[in-house]
């Protein structure tokens, strides 16, 4: 008995070794950063949604998609209003804000369309479901911040299981996005941000 808890105990010091030599290293790191990160190949589809958070970057990518023909319709969510715009007396919420930057990166007003539900990813994704199915559409590219991807998707999974759709996953490039998911431990934006994205991601396991 007393040479299987030796054993034991030398197996557990050997494993915490192992995983303090990833964290130090970077390794484990850059695998947490890169699991978020969800990717569809691009094809065309029926619509675009833009997810809302970031807006700026977001629309501005969902732009470049409609622009590169990928579809006909770019469609916005997100009810939470941005704050730092209500300080200066403009009230914008983040489908509002989407849809004029989608406006003036080129996408005609007549091709873009309001969800006017969402104050979470998963409000969002509902909200999504039933614009599709009300206008019988089944495929959609889904626009959001590389981290936000793996959630999206897990999401995504719940609320589409009875209705037939093709999603596609085109996460917003990193370098355009301004967070990169290697490295993101050495910048506190960036920390926060994928430390914050696991919290959610685990909520949702447990909440959806």
């Amino acid at each position: 008995m007393r040479k299987k808890k030796i054993i034991l105990f030398i197996t557990f010091i050997v494993i915490m070794l192992a995983l303090a030599a990833g964290f130090v290293s970077g390794y484990i790191p850059n695998k947490m950063g890169r699991w978020l990160k969800i990717e569809s190949p691009l094809k065309k589809a029926d619509l675009i949604y833009v997810y809302g958070g970031s807006t700026i970057i977001r629309s501005a990518y969902a732009a470049e998609l409609y622009n590169k023909g990928y579809a006909p319709l770019v469609v916005t969510g997100g009810i939470l209003v941005n704050h730092d715009l209500l300080a200066l007396g403009l009230y914008y919420n983040d489908e509002m804000l989407n849809q004029r930057v989608l406006v003036k990166r080129g996408v005609p007003y007549k091709n873009t369309a309001q969800i006017h539900v969402g104050t979470s990813t998963f409000e969002e994704t509902v909200g999504l479901k039933e614009f599709m199915k009300k206008n019988d559409l089944h495929s959609a590219i889904l626009v959001s911040s590389p981290f936000h991807m793996r959630r999206i998707r897990y999401t995504a999974n719940k609320v589409f299981k009875d209705y037939n759709a093709e999603l596609i996953y085109a996460p917003v490039p990193e370098d355009m996005a301004q967070i990169s998911l290697e490295g993101w431990w050495n910048k506190e934006d960036d920390f926060i941000t994928i430390i914050l994205e696991y919290v959610k991601m685990l909520y949702y396991v447990f909440k959806y």
